[in-house]
């Protein structure tokens, strides 16, 4: 990653690392994930994914889990995990939480906040390390009408701006702050603070896929400080 990137994330606090992945491995983590909806849609007699959201919910959502422990995923979580190292200083990189794919669509979407986050700060909900980077890599080309993500440029040096915590996001005052939208090419990657103030653009049709993934520095005097805390659980469903 070039020095360029290192000080873009420092003053403006995100910066876009060009062409760090193959899009055609982005192709094959969206096909192995659509493929899984399509085996539903199949054997239900859907006629789409929304007609397999709308008439069999159940179905739909355990899809949506599955997909978030694609092995590609993963893989990719790993890769960006080592190139991400170079952000910080001493580091020894830790995965925060596990990879999150995105395909945000207001058709298959049960609430607002489902297909269109608000303005937030990850931060919040990571309580990692001072220096944790996020990092949010685009699976298709993301034009306007899928709702381009907005950032808040050097709002990462206001530290803590949340005021509430609703559906793991941690909120700030949308009203406050002037966004702007970021064009992520497929390929490349957006790199940013976990403290940037960012959310959606409004998508207007289809679907918005893409990847979230997030990273801790283990070597982080005040993260040490704190003890490590970790914020994510993942446990079986309880049997009744």
């Amino acid at each position: 990653m070039k020095t360029n990137n290192l000080k873009e994330l420092e003053e403006n606090g995100y910066t876009i690392v060009k062409n760090l992945v193959e899009t055609k491995f982005l192709d094959a983590i969206k096909d192995s994930v659509t493929a899984i909806f399509q085996k539903q849609i199949e054997y239900t007699k859907s006629k789409d994914i929304v007609e397999l959201f709308e008439n069999h919910n159940e179905r739909f959502a355990n899809c949506t889990k599955h997909a978030q422990w694609n092995l590609q995923l993963h893989h990719l979580g790993v890769m960006l995990g080592y190139k991400v190292a170079k952000f910080m200083i001493n580091p020894q990189i830790s995965i925060c939480t596990r990879p999150v794919i995105y395909f945000n669509n207001k058709e298959t979407a049960e609430k607002e906040v489902h297909h269109t986050t608000p303005a937030h700060q990850d931060s919040k909900s990571m309580q990692g390390s001072s220096d944790a980077v996020v990092c949010w890599v685009p699976l298709v080309s993301i034009t306007e009408d899928l709702g381009q993500l907005q950032v808040v440029p050097k709002s990462h040096r206001q530290g803590d701006l949340t005021n509430s915590i609703h559906e793991g996001f941690g909120l700030v005052e949308d009203s406050e702050f002037n966004f702007e939208s970021v064009k992520v090419p497929k390929g490349s990657v957006l790199v940013f603070d976990s403290n940037l103030v960012h959310k959606s653009g409004d998508i207007k049709e289809g679907t918005r896929w893409s990847a979230h993934f997030r990273f801790n520095n283990m070597y982080d005097p005040e993260y040490i400080v704190k003890g490590y805390p970790h914020n994510y659980i993942y446990a079986p469903k309880s049997k009744t």
